[in-house]
């Protein structure tokens, strides 16, 4: 029995006759999640059924084979969309007037708070956001549940804010349970544990409010300077090639890179090295300017660490979040320690556009071995990390990566 987690319940206690359910899956009752519904219960709080303004509900997915639901500009929430805290911008599908009447019963309202309910792993599951004006028009699917807070009950951001704390997300993964994905149903996610704090709602709202304008001021000087390097290096108005075919001589293919793989000769990338190599100021290879970290680190079972995925790589380069587990529960891959001003670029197929750089308050975390880690004496790693965050250099990537490594 060493190693193993043992909670002890009665028959009877596996019945809840307020919510009519009976829960005999182990995991429902973990000893964190105890000890986290515990801990609200002894404060004031509320069950969030008790703050909406109406009842949880999720989205729908309009029919893929009716080509006139979609194509406008109403944005498509789907799973891989919503992060801890944010919304990412690759759309999938936009829906049209159309498409959106079909569903509109979810369309969003700003103050909205949504989190996603049906994953493949717990990390996906119980990430949530509030909405902003500049998301609209937007609807959800089917995997996403929309709550709409009573803002005479509770601040929305304030409620928005608790339930990306570790507590909101363990008393969300306390209700939900494991089949062959991990699942939270609506009225579940309305059975949620919320603390109350009237006098501390306020001042929450106004901190995650400015956070949030800090935020978008980032993401404003990004752009600027995403257009003075494309400027500068060439790259504004530049378009590779989009034909598919290259012929090489055995000396210029195989017997210099070792490489066969057709993709890797595809012209558009010959494009890309002609305009850096032929910038002014000079270039480098990644394999010269940078080290790479690829010794693995085993975590301590008891120790807490951040655990960093693709999943937490923003578009524009920055860790969107991490996930908090004891050593013992972190899975295998998790096997690369980085350190602030350490760059993350993905191996992974499908992935390979993903490039992130480690920030302060990601410091000694751990990631994933799917990523390459690098970190460099050089002034040229935050310029390189920048670099290859433009949608110009991100068909690139997977050459610069393979190649270099």
């Amino acid at each position: 029995m060493e190693g193993l987690e043992v909670t002890t319940k009665l028959f009877s206690e596996l019945f809840n006759k307020e919510h009519d359910t009976f829960r005999i899956d182990s995991e429902h009752y973990q000893k964190k999640y105890l000890f986290v519904k515990k801990l609200l219960e002894n404060c004031e709080h509320e069950e969030l059924l008790n703050l909406i303004e109406k009842p949880v509900m999720t989205g729908h997915t309009p029919s893929m084979k009716v080509d006139s639901y979609y194509g406008g500009d109403v944005k498509f929430i789907k799973t891989d969309n919503l992060r801890e805290n944010s919304i990412t911008d690759n759309f999938s599908h936009y829906l049209s007037k159309s498409g959106n009447e079909i569903i509109k019963r979810s369309s969003l309202k700003v103050d909205d708070i949504i989190v996603t309910i049906i994953g493949a792993t717990y990390e996906i599951v119980g990430r949530s956001t509030i909405i902003f004006p500049e998301h609209l028009p937007a609807n959800i699917n089917q995997n996403i549940a929309l709550i709409r807070a009573d803002k005479s009950l509770v601040n929305p951001h304030y409620l928005n804010i608790f339930l990306n704390t570790k507590y909101g997300r363990n008393i969300l993964y306390y209700h939900s349970r494991q089949t062959e994905q991990v699942n939270l149903n609506c009225r579940e996610v309305e059975r949620a544990i919320v603390p109350i704090f009237s006098r501390l709602e306020s001042l929450i709202s106004k901190v995650f409010l400015s956070a949030n304008h800090i935020t978008k001021q980032y993401q404003e000087i990004y752009k600027n300077a995403e257009k003075i390097l494309l400027e500068e290096s060439g790259l504004s108005d530049f378009n590779p090639s989009d034909k598919n075919i290259n012929i090489k001589d055995f000396s210029e293919s195989f017997a210099l890179s070792g490489r066969l793989d057709a993709e890797y000769y595809q012209p558009k990338y010959e494009d890309y090295l002609n305009v850096i190599q032929s910038y002014g100021q000079g270039y480098e290879p990644l394999s010269t300017a940078c080290n790479l970290k690829d010794e693995n680190f085993n975590p301590d079972d008891r120790t807490q660490y951040n655990y960093i995925e693709l999943s937490n790589i923003g578009k524009s380069g920055d860790i969107t979040g991490s996930t908090l587990s004891e050593g013992l529960d972190l899975p295998s891959r998790a096997r690369r320690k980085v350190s602030f001003g350490d760059v993350v670029i993905s191996s992974i197929e499908g992935s390979l556009e993903s490039c992130g750089l480690v920030t302060q308050g990601y410091d000694n975390a751990l990631c994933s071995t799917g990523f390459y880690v690098l970190n460099s004496k050089k002034s040229i790693l935050k310029r390189s990390w920048f670099c290859l965050n433009l949608n110009q250099c991100k068909p690139f990537l997977s050459k610069i990566a393979q190649a270099q490594f």
